[in-house]
Order: C-alpha cells, then sequence, then structure tokens
C-alpha cells in the first residue's frame, strides 16, 4: 500500500499486530501523562519565553506559573486526543480483517511517535484563546469518559464472576475474593472515620462515608434477593463497593489540605498513583473486553477484526481530555501544587459522583430484567 511505502522512508518497523498496537498507544498514553506532569510542574523556564503564553504573565509569580502549568497541560492534552480522533475518523466502521484502513492502526509506529511530538510542539504556538474553550469541552468529555468507565468496571466485574463460576474449582477462590472486598470495604470506611470525620462538623464527610455504607449495604442485600439477575451475587456486590469505597477514600484526600476535616496521617500518594493506573487501566481492559460480536452484524460476512480501531481510539481520545482535567483538578482558573493530581473540592465532587454512578448502574443492570419485564 502507498501508506506502507511511505512510512518505509521513516522507519524500518513498518507494521505491529492489533495485540502489540493496543500496548503500543497505551504506552504513548502514559507517556503523555508523565510528559504533562514534568512541563506543568518543571517547565516554566521554557514556557515562560512564548509569545502565546504572554497572557499568563503576572505580577504575582505562582499566579503566573500556575497559569502556564495548566496551558501546558491543556495542549499536550489536545495534542493527544486529536491523535487519536484522527485515527478514529479514518477508522470508522471499520470492522473487518479484509478492509485495508486497518493499516491506519497498525502501520509505522515509529512515525507516529514522530507525528504525536510534532502535535505537542505545534501545539505550543496556538493561541491561547482557543485552549479556554477546548478546556470547557474536555471537561464535558470527561463526564463521558467516567460513565464509560463504570460500564467498563461492572462488565468486567460480571465477566469474572461468570467465569468462576463456570469453573467448579473457583469456588473457594470466589468466596475468598468476596471476603477480601468486603474486608477492604470496610477498611476503608472506617479509615474515612477516623482520618476524615474527626468531629461531628465534619457533615459532609460523615454523609459521604455514611451513605457509602448505606449503599453497600442496599446492593448486598438486592443481590442476595430474588430480583437480581442469575450472575450477580456477593463477588460482584463486594467489587462493586471496594471500588466505591475506594473513590470515597480517592474523594475525601482530594479535599484541600487546609480543610479542618483533614486530620493527616494518610499520604495520598498510592491514591494518586492508584486513581491514574485505574483511570488508564479502565481504558485498557475496555479494548480486551469489548468483543467484536457485540459490534458486528448478524450474518456479516468476512473475518472480524479482535476489537474495533475505531471505538479504541475514540476512548484513548476522550481519556487524553479526563487527563487535562486530572492534571488542572478540574479547574481552569484555580491553582495546582507540585505534584497534584485531582485534588480540590470539584475534584472531590466528581469523584463522590461517579461513585454514584456506579452504584445506580450496577443496581441497574440487577433489576432491569424485572422491571422491563424481558432479558438481556
Amino acid at each position: 500500500m502507498a501508506l506502507e511505502a511511505i512510512c518505509c522512508l521513516i522507519s524500518q518497523d513498518v507494521k505491529i499486530t492489533f495485540s502489540a498496537a493496543k500496548w503500543f498507544y497505551f504506552a504513548l498514553l502514559s507517556l503523555s501523562g508523565l510528559l504533562t506532569w514534568l512541563i506543568r510542574d518543571y517547565g516554566d523556564p521554557l514556557l515562560e519565553r512564548l509569545d502565546e503564553l504572554e497572557g499568563c504573565k503576572s505580577d504575582d509569580p505562582n499566579a503566573e506559573e500556575n497559569c502556564l502549568g495548566k496551558a501546558a497541560v491543556l495542549r499536550i492534552s489536545f495534542a493527544t486526543a486529536l491523535f487519536h480522533f484522527t485515527h478514529a475518523a479514518l477508522l470508522v466502521n471499520c470492522k473487518y480483517v479484509e478492509d485495508p484502513r486497518k493499516v491506519f492502526h497498525t502501520a509505522c509506529p515509529g512515525a507516529k511517535w514522530v507525528i504525536w511530538a510534532v502535535l505537542i510542539f505545534a501545539s505550543f504556538f496556538m493561541p491561547d484563546g482557543f485552549f479556554r474553550v477546548y478546556g470547557e469541552l474536555a471537561r464535558a468529555a470527561s463526564g463521558l469518559f467516567l460513565v464509560f468507565q463504570a460500564v467498563v468496571i461492572i462488565d468486567f466485574v460480571y465477566e469474572l464472576n461468570e467465569a468462576m463460576l463456570d469453573r467448579g474449582e473457583c469456588k473457594w477462590t470466589l468466596i475468598l475474593l468476596s471476603l477480601l472486598a468486603y474486608t477492604f470495604s470496610f477498611t476503608m470506611m472506617i479509615l474515612g472515620y477516623m482520618f476524615f470525620a474527626p468531629r461531628g462538623t465534619c457533615s459532609t464527610n460523615i454523609f459521604w462515608i455514611t451513605f457509602t455504607l448505606l449503599l453497600g449495604i442496599f446492593v448486598t442485600a438486592l443481590s442476595l434477593s430474588k430480583w437480581k439477575i442469575e450472575n450477580s451475587g456477593l463477588f460482584t456486590s463486594g467489587a462493586v463497593i471496594a471500588y466505591g469505597s475506594f473513590l470515597l477514600i480517592s474523594a475525601l484526600n482530594s479535599q484541600p489540605s487546609d480543610s479542618e476535616c483533614v486530620e493527616g496521617g494518610m499520604a495520598g500518594g498510592w491514591i494518586k498513583v492508584v486513581a491514574f493506573l485505574l483511570a488508564l487501566g479502565a481504558v485498557v481492559v475496555s479494548t480486551l473486553t469489548s468483543g467484536v460480536s457485540e459490534v458486528l452484524p448478524t450474518g456479516s460476512s468476512g473475518e472480524p477484526l479482535p476489537y474495533r480501531p475505531d471505538f479504541f481510539h475514540l476512548i484513548f481520545g476522550l481519556a487524553a481530555m479526563y487527563l487535562a482535567m486530572l492534571f488542572t483538578n478540574w479547574s481552569l482558573e484555580g491553582s495546582t501544587n507540585e505534584l497534584d493530581i485531582d485534588k480540590g473540592w470539584r475534584s472531590a465532587w466528581v469523584k463522590i459522583a461517579s461513585q454514584w454512578l456506579v452504584f445506580v448502574v450496577y443496581t441497574w443492570t440487577m433489576v432491569a430484567h424485572k422491571v422491563l419485564d424481558r432479558e438481556f
């Protein structure tokens, strides 16, 4: 193909497999996150020289530093999102091995590193006004990504539960995992009360923790009732509650450090790292669990691809926009501190809203067949 011929002039490694391509793009997205952190926190000497960022100049050094950092975050996010959305557009409705456009997904990994780097470089010479609009778009797109993340995690839990139920020898493993999930959940809630609700005036934190406990009791009872679907049970509920408890602690830890209800003693570093890995991991899991049988029409001819590359790049593009919100703490105006990821009251409420969404989606998956009187 002509595309491959052009790529040969740039890179000897012309094409990789679909399986390897997933990890290639995962590595690229991970690198974009690392690059975003480095330039946001340590790139001021370079950023202040750009004419396009003159709007950040201020008599307050801290305000100027924060403005420059957030400008860099939005530019790297935009370049990475544009890279993936362009791929998605080129691969729309690409489902079969026979489709020649699949080469856009697998060809020229070496050249794509260069293209991505050029997009990032060029984005720093774009007018700052454009990125104010992009920041608002990224916020809306991040909401879509969180909805997708909730659905993917619940679907993965159901599939894991069903796989272990189908294997008789996994019965005790399933029981053990269920106990571990509930133990982890209650431990997180106890720690929440200890470190983030030390006094009765911490009404918001007490409500978040107590409501999480009540939601956990509710979905557990529902998973044992006659209303639930066949492949739900203590393990699925335990896993969902464990994830919800992690979101709870992450939300509590996102609160400003000067809050009177933050006692200190819980290091936030591991939570930041795990939250970042979960965001990326959800994207990777989606590519592994979204089977082509769900997207191909019945009776279709042709050998199906391992996964839909257009959907793959669409989700990765949304993930790039979501990372922009993580590194700006969901605020385009406020300040960020060194090593801050997803801090502040906006971040905390987004995480709690995400937790509630997970419980709502999980509850609906258990009762939808009864409410709608049909099988799924």
